[in-house]
């Protein structure tokens, strides 16, 4: 069983806001970010656990949230699902700007991966073999782009 319900990585406004939600709903958060000092004040404030790495915070959580910023996430996404469990959700909180779009193409066989953001950018064609998750409005450009990539999408309403 896994030590963590979320694990976030980046201990930010938005991987604060979303722990904040997630702890008041029971869930055990925890945090890693490159400011150690940062993981262990968000963690201190949830209630959860900070790790030293990574690699030890995505092996001890069931989904992971990505909360880096854009031009880094889609590494960020790729790493954190490799050192997670089989089936672990890897969900990122950037943008589906192109680079991350290209860093979850990257995403090891049988992950699964989670775009979230309100807008996407142009980067959503030709996604193929990776089950994609979204909440766009519906029939807003999310949703549109969504419909027209290759990939399998489920949207939340």
């Amino acid at each position: 069983m896994a030590l963590c319900g979320i694990g976030f990585v980046g201990a930010g406004s938005v991987a604060r806001a979303l722990a904040r939600a997630a702890a008041a709903r029971g869930w055990r958060v925890c945090f890693y970010d490159i400011d150690g000092g940062k993981a262990v004040e968000a963690a201190s404030h949830y209630g959860g656990l900070s790790f030293g790495s990574m690699e030890g915070l995505a092996a001890e959580s069931e989904a992971i949230v990505v909360a880096v910023p854009g031009p880094t996430a889609g590494r960020v996404m790729v790493e954190a699902a490799e050192s997670s469990r089989p089936g672990t959700l890897v969900v990122d909180t950037a943008t589906f700007k192109r680079d991350v779009v290209a860093g979850a193409r990257g995403m090891p066989p049988g992950a699964l991966a989670a775009l979230t953001h309100p807008y996407s950018g142009g980067g959503c064609r030709g996604l193929r073999s990776t089950t994609w998750q979204s909440c766009p409005s519906p029939g807003g450009r999310a949703s549109r782009r969504l419909r027209g990539s290759t990939g399998r999408w489920a949207s939340t309403p």
